[in-house]
């Protein structure tokens, strides 16, 4: 269970007012902030957007992921497919526990590329 604090709050993009949003609009708020795609929200309407036509592209950030935009199938090594409709981190350090998505391991090791 989410445990939301009361009041607002600052983030890196925006300021959260909880005591003005529902509990629903709380959490897609939230979801809609992670800049990697690691958290998404799964709805009737989502999914028809992902269906849509939309162009897939990658940026390159600086000493860090690879951010994959659009939606994409990903081919895991044991055969597994998985589907991101948003975006997604690769990791490009070779460092995270969470291959092939980055866990934020290129800040602990100094990783430059």
């Amino acid at each position: 269970m989410l445990a939301w604090p009361s009041g607002s709050f600052q983030t890196r993009r925006t300021t959260v007012d909880h005591a003005a949003a529902s509990a629903t609009q709380r959490i897609i708020d939230q979801v809609a902030q992670c800049p990697s795609g690691a958290l998404s929200i799964r709805t009737e309407d989502s999914i028809e957007r992902a269906a849509a036509a939309t162009p897939i592209t990658m940026e390159v950030q600086a000493n860090g992921p690879l951010l994959v935009k659009g939606t994409v199938q990903i081919k895991h090594a044991d055969g597994r497919l998985e589907q991101k409709d948003t975006q997604c981190a690769i990791c490009r350090c070779g460092h995270s526990e969470n291959k092939p998505y980055c866990d934020g391991s290129h800040r602990r090791t100094g990783f430059q590329g």
